[in-house]
């Protein structure tokens, strides 16, 4: 064939056809594809935010899954939860022999509660009944934060995968990204998500393998933790490491938006709906950062704490104070981020709540 006729529209009207029926008939065919049904017996320690992401992953029920079966704690926060060199409050718990529920963790920058909302209504089965600990930081009450982010919630949601959930649109909370979101944008997601849906059954169920599929999750481990900290390393006036100097960093408290507040009630609600056992744990500000640097706003950020406590209170829930730990020193590596001494205080309080009220040690 001359190459001249590659290009005639009559030539790739006929292959296009051909390629369009190939891939009707490959779809069809997908749906005879059997589910995966894999469990796993271990608990598995956390997910890549892709797998919570587009609600086709498989990995996110099992995931929650392995932390109930093993009468775990599923761990939620922002940055100041990540990992931590390994030496977080929930790798503190995990290491402590005499405690036999171990916590997994999920985390990341502006990783709030609000994002865990539409998720929780995907796996209502699987979140049922689950033990979760939400670590909320008070800096995303600041100005710059105490807002709706739609980088972040890019970043963890996808508004295609919401069409598949019922009542998705009942919070404010989702309500504001979505307003954020403008329709070319809205039907990208849309189609992206039917896409990846239609093609499940090939990347998922037909490649899933039952004896090397379980080998992918890191699972929870109970290693040795060092409990040792180099206080050599940190400025006591300021509270900080330091090697930190970014410090414009800070920003006063944005009393005027309601944001925060709305964005935690509903999350407590949905977790009622599910009959969740939430457990938020209210943690410090760099008290001694702050009046140093700018003393003007240190009020501002002890009255959001309280008021914090307040709302937890008036949602009637099971909530733990650590706001007194900010004024210590050794507890923050910057200005809003607890440092790895910092992490252990707050395990050993959360250690100290659990054996008063659930008895998770032997």
């Amino acid at each position: 064939m001359k190459l001249k006729e590659l290009y005639k529209t009559s030539f790739l009207a006929k292959r296009g056809k051909l390629i369009a029926i190939a891939v009707i008939v490959l779809l069809i065919l997908g749906q005879l594809i059997p589910d995966t049904n894999f469990q796993v017996d271990k608990q598995i320690y956390t997910l890549k935010g892709h797998s919570t992401k587009h609600f086709d992953n498989p990995e996110a029920p099992l995931f929650f899954n392995s932390i109930k079966n093993n009468n775990g704690i599923l761990c939620l926060g922002t940055s100041e939860s990540t990992s931590l060199n390994g030496r977080n409050y929930y790798n503190y718990w995990n290491a402590d022999s005499n405690i036999t529920d171990k916590m997994s963790i999920l985390s990341g920058a502006g990783r709030t509660c609000g994002v865990y909302n539409v998720l929780f209504q995907k796996y209502q089965n699987e979140v049922r009944h689950l033990k979760v600990l939400y670590f909320i930081n008070p800096v995303y009450w600041r100005k710059g934060l105490n807002k709706v982010k739609p980088k972040y919630w890019d970043r963890y949601c996808s508004y295609g995968a919401f069409q598949d959930v019922q009542h998705w649109d009942e919070t404010k909370t989702v309500e504001s990204y979505v307003n954020h979101c403008n329709p070319l944008k809205k039907l990208s997601l849309i189609v992206e998500h039917r896409i990846r849906s239609l093609r499940r059954k090939f990347f998922f169920d037909l490649n899933a393998d039952s004896s090397t599929y379980s080998r992918q999750f890191s699972y929870v481990k109970s290693k040795v933790v060092d409990t040792t900290f180099q206080r050599d390393h940190f400025d006591t006036t300021k509270n900080i490491l330091k090697t930190f100097s970014n410090y414009g960093w800070h920003k006063p408290i944005n009393a005027s938006s309601e944001y925060r507040f709305t964005e935690l009630r509903e999350f407590i609600e949905v977790s009622k709906k599910m009959n969740v056992n939430l457990l938020c744990v209210v943690g410090p500000y760099n008290h001694k950062f702050i009046k140093e640097y700018s003393p003007g706003d240190e009020e501002g950020y002890q009255k959001i704490s309280s008021q914090i406590i307040e709302q937890l209170k008036k949602s009637n829930v099971q909530y733990l104070d650590c706001s007194d730990l900010s004024q210590m020193n050794g507890t923050f590596n910057d200005n809003q981020h607890h440092s790895e001494y910092g992490a252990f205080l707050i395990f050993k309080r959360i250690k100290k709540w659990y054996e008063k009220n659930n008895a998770t040690t032997n």
